[in-house]
């Protein structure tokens, strides 16, 4: 996994960096599917755009897919995110998903909030406190 983040400059290396991304994506469901859960996401080399990937996914249930509550939980152990990934989690927030996924991306925003991301939780908060408040909501 280390490996890959030093094969990117090299565009010799493009088509095996594409395949072993690919072999990680199916080797972290293959393991939540194996023993419900995905700790393979958690490790610091694991790279991060594969779990945005599944969060931007509109296909949840697939068995292509990790479920967006295990996502979330992954990416609540890492030690640190990136902005990206941070946008992705509080898209979850909405009243389009179960109180479920909104539940994980609150404790996944919570587990990563510091005084200089303030501003980014604010945003959340109110973005739930909306969810809440609405009437056709699930929650």
């Amino acid at each position: 996994m280390y490996c890959l983040s030093e094969m990117i400059p090299y565009p010799d290396f493009h088509d095996l960096h594409v395949q072993k991304l690919r072999q990680l994506r199916q080797g972290l469901v293959q393991e939540y599917h194996n023993t419900g859960n995905a700790r393979l996401g958690s490790e610091a080399e694991f790279p991060e755009d594969i779990l945005i990937g599944f969060l931007e996914s509109d296909v949840e249930l697939s068995h292509t897919e990790l479920p967006y509550t295990e996502t979330l939980s992954v990416l609540r152990q890492r030690s640190v995110l990136q902005e990206q990934t941070i946008e992705a989690i509080s898209l979850k927030l909405t009243s389009s998903y179960t109180s479920k996924v909104q539940l994980e991306a609150a404790k996944a925003l919570w587990s990563h909030s510091t005084i200089c991301s303030q501003q980014l939780l604010e945003r959340a908060i109110h973005t739930l406190i909306a969810v809440l408040k609405d009437e056709h909501s699930a929650v």
